[in-house]
């Protein structure tokens, strides 16, 4: 189940535009038309977030994700070290 979990969450790291997953980013939004760019900057990545929350809370349950697997924090750290990279990219 471990392991099902973590392909999971690779998967939708992928889509979630994390630190290592985030070449398609750039791409998208330079090809994407106008009326498109505002829907993928502002709902595909964040429901992906809620995708992985709720996927892990389904299947672990909260006890399980609270206690023994900090999942919440290990997200919050992979965002900041996104947004940083990110950062650091765009200058």
């Amino acid at each position: 189940m471990l392991a099902g979990l973590i392909f999971i969450f690779i998967g939708l790291a992928i889509k979630m535009a994390l630190v290592p997953f985030h070449g398609w980013v750039p791409d998208a939004y330079a090809d994407a038309p106008d009326a498109i760019s505002p829907l993928l900057a502002s709902l595909v990545t964040k429901t992906t977030l809620y995708a992985v929350i709720r996927i892990t809370f389904w299947v672990l349950g909260a006890g399980v994700v609270i206690d023994r697997i900090p999942l919440l924090l290990l997200l919050g750290w992979a965002g900041i070290l996104t947004t940083l990279v990110g950062a650091f990219l765009a200058l």
